[in-house]
Formats: C-alpha cells, structure tokens, sequence
C-alpha cells in the first residue's frame, strides 16, 4: 500500500531534493484542487480552479476536448478534492500521448 502512495504521489524528488511534478496533469491537478480548498478569493473559486487548470495545460500545449458535460465532470473532481482522479480524467481528455517505451 506505501508503495502504491509513493507511485501515485504528484511529485518526485529531483537530485537536489527539489520536489517536482512528474507531469503537467498532475501539477493541474494540484493546483486546482489548492485553490478550490484554500478558498483564496471570496467567490467564484470553483470557476477560478477550472480556469487555472485549463490555461495551464493550454500554456503547455496541452488541448482539451470542452463541452458542457466536460466541464461539469472537471468541477466535480476539484470539488471532492480527488488529485488522482483528476489526473487521470485530464489525460484521458487531452490531446497529449504518452510515449511507451
């Protein structure tokens, strides 16, 4: 079960004990899931977290597919909080291909 944690965490440690996020979903899902906890605006934080979320992925070229349906999952998944399932609902959603080896 540690193991499994460990492989599921958002970030690695890089060489000098930086932590860093192993890709751009997780590091969406983060942040979206931080500013919808933390509340740092009075209202709208919900909308604030889907719009941080979707401009990040658009900075790093990262395309999803939006309908209504869409955005109505995505507030879902930042408003339980649920990094995991947010990280992989935005892969399965995005343009971006993973690289097998």
């Amino acid at each position: 079960d540690k193991l499994n944690r460990i492989s599921q965490a958002p970030y690695i440690l890089d060489k000098q004990d930086f932590y860093i996020y192993r890709d751009t979903f997780s590091k969406a899902a983060k942040l979206s899931c931080d500013i919808y906890e933390k509340k740092p605006f009075k209202e709208k934080n919900l909308s604030t977290a889907v719009l941080a979320t979707l401009l990040l992925l658009q900075v790093n070229n990262i395309q999803l597919e939006i309908t209504h349906k869409n955005l109505g999952e995505l507030s879902a998944l930042i408003k339980n909080k649920s990094e995991n399932e947010l990280n992989i609902w935005l892969k399965e959603r995005s343009n971006y291909k993973y690289k097998t080896c």
